[in-house]
């Protein structure tokens, strides 16, 4: 995490993605959800009856901006595709399974729905939809049963 999170390296940088696998399953992107922003925070440390708390607030006049970004990875036939989706901004950056390592394409988008759509009828991109009931809830998505 330190080594992606430094601006200062050219070769580096961008958003971190887990991944799972073993010797007899190949590799799989891991749908996490993300939070960017707000850039300038402060924190507030308060002890009270033995108890340490820390809230980080944004300070008067500062940026409040707060971006969700949602990994949606691919599935058979193009698991290697990965969406970075950021409802916040209709926005989604997609990685194809073809060319992992070209520059992501930025899809504009109105919704999850949309994104799955654009991405296989654009660029053959097959995506699999959440099942974490904490990610379909950010996406608007109805629980799993």
């Amino acid at each position: 995490m330190s080594v992606i999170a430094l601006d200062d390296i050219p070769t580096v940088g961008g958003y971190m993605v887990r991944v799972t696998g073993s010797s007899s399953h190949p590799f799989r992107f891991v749908g996490d959800v993300g939070s960017t922003g707000p850039w300038f925070t402060e924190a507030l440390v308060a002890r009270h009856d033995g108890t340490t708390s820390v809230q980080f607030v944004v300070p008067p006049g500062g940026d409040t901006t707060e971006h969700t970004r949602i990994v949606i990875p691919g599935q058979s036939p193009t698991f290697s595709a990965l969406a970075h989706y950021i409802p916040e901004c209709n926005t989604a950056l997609l990685n194809l399974h073809d060319h992992p390592d070209y520059d992501p394409i930025t899809l504009r988008i109105g919704s999850v729905h949309e994104l799955f759509a654009v991405a296989k009828a654009e660029h053959g991109q097959h995506l699999q939809m959440p099942s974490s009931n904490f990610t379909r809830q950010l996406l608007g998505l109805q629980p799993l049963q």
